[in-house]
C-alpha cells in the first residue's frame, strides 16, 4: 500500500506542475501597475469554468490511475498463489477503483445538468 500511495505522489507531482507555474517575465521595478495573473488560466473568470476545468483534470488524471491500479489489482489475482484473501483484494482493488472513476465520470455528468439547469 505504501508503494501506491508513493507512486500516486509521484504522479501528483509530475502533473500538477502546470498549476504551480509562476510568470516567468515579471514587471520592471519601475512600473507603476501591478497585474495578478490568474493562475488558473485566462479563461477562468467564474465558478462554471473553474470547476469544468478542475473535473476535466480530475478526468484527465483519473483515467491513467485507474488503469494502473486495475493492473495492480490483476497482478495481485495472478500472484495469489491460491490464497482467498489476496485473491479477494485483487478483486476488491480493480472493484474500488471502478467504483471510484465512475464516480468521477459521473460527477462531471452532474455538474453539466446542473449547469444547464442554472443557466437555462
Amino acid at each position: 500500500m505504501k508503494k501506491i500511495a508513493l507512486l500516486l505522489a509521484i504522479v501528483f507531482a509530475f502533473t500538477s506542475g502546470s498549476i504551480a507555474l509562476a510568470d516567468l517575465n515579471p514587471p520592471s521595478p519601475s512600473a507603476t501597475n501591478i497585474t495578478l495573473i490568474n493562475p488558473l488560466g485566462g479563461g477562468n473568470s467564474d465558478i462554471s469554468s473553474v470547476i469544468n476545468n478542475v473535473m476535466q483534470w480530475l478526468i484527465m488524471a483519473g483515467s491513467p490511475i485507474a488503469a494502473l491500479m486495475v493492473v495492480v489489482g490483476g497482478i495481485q489475482i495472478l500472484t495469489s498463489g491460491g490464497e482467498p484473501e489476496k485473491f479477494k483484494k485483487g478483486r476488491q482493488t480493480i472493484l474500488y477503483t471502478a467504483i471510484g472513476y465512475g464516480i468521477i465520470l459521473v460527477g462531471s455528468g452532474i455538474i453539466s445538468i446542473v449547469e444547464k439547469i442554472l443557466t437555462g
